[in-house]
C-alpha cells in the first residue's frame, strides 16, 4: 500500500467516524458531499494535525469554506496529496 493510500484510509476513517456521514471515498468532498460544515472541519483538522504531526494553517484548511480565498484541497484525494506534500517538505 502506498503512503498516499494510507493517508486516504486515515482520512476516510476520521471523516467517516462523524455522525450522519455515509461512505467516504477519495473522491468525496467532506464539505458538500458528506454534509459537513466548516465547524465540523475545524475539529477534523485538529485530529489530522495530531495524527500526522503537522500544522494546518487556517488559510490552507481544506474544511473551511472560503469562496474568495486561495484554492484549497477539497476532495479526500486532494487532501491526501496535500498532506503527502507536507510530509515530504518536512523531511
Amino acid at each position: 500500500m502506498s503512503r498516499r493510500d494510507e493517508i486516504i484510509d486515515t482520512l476516510t476513517d476520521l471523516i467517516g467516524s462523524l455522525p450522519n456521514v455515509g461512505t467516504v471515498t477519495a473522491g468525496s468532498c467532506p464539505i458538500g458531499d458528506c454534509g459537513l460544515e466548516s465547524a465540523d472541519g475545524v475539529a477534523i483538522a485538529v485530529e489530522i494535525e495530531v495524527e500526522f504531526g503537522i500544522d494546518i494553517p487556517n488559510d490552507e484548511n481544506p474544511f473551511v469554506e472560503d469562496r474568495d480565498g486561495p484554492s484549497r484541497a477539497r476532495t479526500v484525494g486532494q487532501m491526501a496529496d496535500w498532506l503527502l506534500k507536507k510530509e515530504q517538505d518536512a523531511q
